[in-house]
């Protein structure tokens, strides 16, 4: 049997590596992916500057559900061994002093430069995957696919490939751009000026912006960081550490003047320093299943704000247990915590305990922190900004175990398996699934719990006051006037910049139906897959994921063909995250899935 995995990013990779393992030599895999072994978000050549932001011991392509030991290195574990050194030394990487240099200071729980993961998947594909004889990689975009006599015919730009099964293991493609997007592209090119739109920012260009350019970033997730960093230390400035921790940003003269906003006007939260075990999660006092069943209403659904109030009282449990912990040296935490789990009034238990106001966990503040605050112009929410960010990160200082606020929002990737199953089982409502989870959950979640290493934060306050960068407050808004970008937020609309640059920070959401990827195109076409759709009442809802069958994973058009990851997302839940060892992981849940269809 021949199978072909298309996308050789971590996905791929552990994919091929179960299949490999438990079948014969009858079976034979083609691996294709047009960048190299890792995919694109790894690649090996990328800005030395970006960095993941998951901790090192945190990374594995090792699948270890029901396996009796450790299977094989994390990250963190394999950037030690003088095997990994010599690996690297045989393959003959650029910047190999570099590379050596970050091995040897990745730390537990720092995190890794994110070249040195694609070297550590490229380590795994040439100790585990390319010695079976049994699995070729194809470095090519695979473009088309059909069905001809029960096997598929592969075609790349220049060559055919059979295959009885297929699986699907990409990511992000770009999309038809949207109305907002042409107009910016005809604007932006009648008037001489650079636009950058959604990509991953290790794939775009940025060597003609220069330092007299002036730039307005989009977004301030982690594509913002990544963009922020190539911009400033990629252009020569460093930071300097001073005696109470903070930093001081050193400019090189090189790089652009600086300004960026969102529609929430601040940052993602930052990580907390990681304090816990490889294998170690929080474990849920209400996200149980035996609360979720006295939750669901009489359709047996889950209401989403029951779902809210549950996911509201875990962090409300972490946070002001480590609270009182820290500030409160009269109270007694573990009291706390027995008196919160039983009380029916939480919010009435909390008044009881008089904690100060500052100290108050409100649940719309966390939501919008700048929430409430009179924003008159851009120079006054820059003090407001910088102390946000300053309190944040001395939070995410103390670690996952102690800081009060982020160990709370850290519990949130802990969670993630309980609440994939609530979508997989499908225990919300039609309407409140597509209005509010997908809308509203989606977005909070990665704004709470998804955002970048402490470290930037830190690095943000000190480019902020050194000012290169300048952000902006909510509602950013983005016009073309007087042959420039303008840029302004809604609250104050009179005081706004014009620059000659606009850089979209966010990669572009999966989307099958305006996907211009000539391979899905061609596949929707020759009625291999189509896109998944809701059925609200009489009405037919169209959704932008691949429509998969949840027991196996495969195509409801084709059963011959798998679909994991990213083109399932909203089918599936989070599904960007890469495999972490020891946790029962999800990813090697759905590898186990279809490895035992497959071969079956």
């Amino acid at each position: 049997m021949k199978i072909a995995i298309i996308g050789a990013g971590p996905r791929g990779l552990i994919m091929a590596d179960q299949i490999l393992k438990k079948s014969n030599n009858d079976v034979e895999i083609n691996l294709f992916d047009s960048y190299q072994i890792g995919g694109k978000v790894w690649r090996t050549d990328q800005p030395k500057e970006y960095i993941a932001n998951t901790p090192a011991q945190q990374l594995t392509l090792f699948n270890d559900i029901n396996q009796s030991t450790n299977p094989g290195p994390n990250l963190y574990e394999w950037s030690k061994l003088d095997e990994a050194i010599n690996f690297v030394k045989e393959n003959q990487y650029s910047n190999q002093n570099l590379i050596i240099d970050s091995m040897n200071n990745l730390s537990e729980n720092g995190y890794t430069k994110r070249f040195l993961f694609g070297i550590y998947a490229q380590w795994f594909y040439k100790q585990f995957l390319f010695p079976t004889n049994r699995i070729n990689f194809i470095n090519q975009e695979v473009n088309n696919i059909q069905e001809e006599n029960n096997k598929y015919i592969l075609s790349t730009e220049n060559n055919e490939f059979i295959a009885n099964k297929i699986i699907l293991s990409t990511g992000q493609t770009s999309n038809d751009l949207n109305s907002e997007e042409q107009a910016l592209v005809n604007y932006s090119e009648d008037n001489q000026l650079d636009y950058y739109l959604p990509n991953h920012p290790g794939n775009v260009d940025l060597s003609d912006i220069n330092e007299d350019n002036i730039v307005a970033i989009r977004g301030l997730g982690l594509s913002f960081f990544d963009y922020l960093t190539e911009l400033t230390q990629g252009r020569g400035g460093s930071f300097k550490k001073e005696e109470d921790g903070n930093l001081t940003y050193i400019p090189s003269g090189n790089e652009p003047k600086i300004f960026a906003g969102s529609i929430r006007g601040v940052p993602y939260y930052a990580k907390a320093i990681n304090e816990k075990k490889m294998d170690e999660l929080v474990t849920p006092q209400f996200l149980t299943k035996e609360n979720i069943n006295q939750q669901l209403d009489s359709n047996k659904k889950l209401p989403y704000q029951n779902f809210i109030n549950l996911i509201s009282n875990e962090l409300s449990f972490i946070y002001y247990s480590l609270l009182i912990d820290e500030k409160y040296p009269d109270m007694d935490s573990n009291q706390f915590k027995q008196q919160f789990i039983q009380a029916d009034d939480k919010h009435k238990l909390i008044d009881s305990y008089q904690f100060n106001d500052d100290d108050l966990l409100v649940w719309e503040k966390l939501l919008n922190p700048v929430a409430g605050l009179k924003i008159t112009n851009i120079s006054d929410y820059q003090s407001t900004l910088i102390n946000w960010i300053d309190r944040i990160a001395n939070d995410a200082k103390k670690g996952s175990k102690h800081g009060p606020l982020t160990s709370a929002l850290e519990a949130l990737r802990d969670f993630r398996n309980i609440i994939r199953d609530l979508v997989l089982d499908d225990t919300f409502e039609t309407e409140e699934y597509i209005s509010k989870f997908l809308k509203m959950f989606n977005s909070l979640e990665a704004f709470l719990a998804v955002g970048p290493p402490e470290i930037r934060f830190k690095e943000l306050s000190a480019l902020i006051k050194a000012g290169i960068v300048t952000i902006f407050g909510p509602q950013l808004q983005v016009v073309g006037a007087n042959r420039k970008f303008m840029i302004r937020s809604r609250f104050y609309p009179n005081d706004m910049i014009s620059a000659d640059t606009l850089i979209e920070a966010r990669v572009p959401k999966f989307n099958l139906i305006h996907s211009n990827s000539s391979l899905l195109q061609n596949m929707v076409r020759n009625n291999l897959i189509t896109n998944h759709k809701f059925k609200l009442n009489d009405e037919i809802i169209d959704d932008n994921a691949i429509d998969i069958n949840k027991k196996d994973y495969s195509s409801t058009k084709n059963n011959d063909i798998y679909v994991w990851g990213l083109p399932v997302e909203g089918i599936d839940w989070m599904t960007t995250s890469i495999p972490r060892p020891q946790v029962n992981d999800h990813n090697f849940i759905v590898v186990n899935k279809i490895t035992e269809n497959i071969l079956k």
